[in-house]
């Protein structure tokens, strides 16, 4: 855990060779890597993507372990409306239950590349010029801005990514979007603990940083394993003290190139166990050789206990 708070800064000049060394190793061991392009990732912790399990980097095998079985997660009950703006456009934490997320689509992808929009922040400035009076809702807007993106970032949509951006923030709970809480923004103060011992968070956070929370994931007194039910195994019975077998062997067609022995073996009237056999065809096919291939089959029919006696 004290390795993983390093992780927690998201400022990359703030952070630690360290932590920007396995952030980046981190980034190449989540669940579907390829769903999180490049240029969408900014803080590990403070996004919605989750660490492969399974599959972690060698040299940060335990801190995953730790994290993953402790849970850490980003909580705040009013967070201000600069750490709204400081939050990650996408894959963002707070979205919407069953929205679909906007994060890989062709205008997403011309949002981060020409646009430079990452942070809630970069999409509020992008959606402000729907309420320029010379900006016009078509492909041919002439207002400052969309010739901006048109000329210097090579856009040739702009204000579809300005609509683009506008739906993003619409897959975001409104708890998570600027200026949209009438209650006024409380003063941050420090965490605290209920009663019953459960973690409750500061009302307000200052930096993101102090918006992840560790051990949020509890785990209960292992429970007493119960006494497995007992199994009553059926009462085996003991094998004879001795037994009598008896073989023949017959031949049939034994002048011909056509011919068979076989062999057969009794033990009493009624047995289950009476059976006759053919001699494999790669061996010699007279009575002799079916009476041996009988007295073979009738040892490994008999216990090893028990005196065999072989009539033929």
């Amino acid at each position: 855990m004290v390795k993983a708070a390093s992780l927690a800064e998201p400022d990359p000049e703030e952070r630690s060779h360290w932590a920007s060394l396995a952030s980046h190793s981190l980034w190449q061991h989540i669940v579907n890597p390829s769903s999180v392009e490049e240029n969408a990732r900014t803080n590990l912790l403070t996004q919605d993507v989750k660490l492969n399990e399974r599959d972690p980097p060698p040299l940060h095998k335990k801190m995953v372990k730790c994290l993953t079985k402790y849970g850490v997660s980003f909580e705040t009950v009013h967070p201000s409306n600069e750490i709204k703006e400081d939050m990650p456009l996408w894959h963002h934490p707070g979205k919407i239950p069953g929205k679909r997320q906007e994060n890989n689509g062709r205008k997403a992808k011309c949002l981060r590349k020409k646009h430079a929009v990452k942070k809630v922040r970069d999409a509020l400035d992008m959606i402000r010029r729907l309420d320029d009076p010379q900006h016009t809702r078509s492909e041919v807007c002439g207002c400052n801005a969309c010739d901006v993106d048109r000329t210097v970032r090579r856009c040739l949509n702009p204000h579809a990514c300005v609509a683009a951006a506008a739906a993003r923030l619409k897959q975001i709970r409104p708890k998570w979007i600027p200026n949209t809480n009438e209650a006024p923004e409380p003063t941050p103060t420090t965490a605290d603990t209920t009663e019953e011992g459960d973690f409750k968070p500061p009302a307000g956070i200052t930096t993101l940083a102090q918006g992840l929370r560790a051990m949020t994931r509890r785990t209960d007194e292992p429970k007493e394993r119960e006494n497995p039910p007992v199994r009553w195994r059926a009462e085996t019975i003991p094998p004879p003290a001795e037994v009598e077998i008896f073989i023949a062997g017959v031949v049939h067609a034994p002048v011909s190139q056509t011919a068979c022995a076989a062999a057969g073996i009794f033990i009493e009237d009624g047995s289950t166990r009476d059976t006759g056999k053919c001699i494999p065809i790669a061996g010699e096919q007279s009575p002799y050789a079916a009476e041996l291939f009988a007295a073979l089959e009738a040892t490994k029919m008999t216990h090893r206990d028990t005196v065999l006696t072989i009539t033929s």
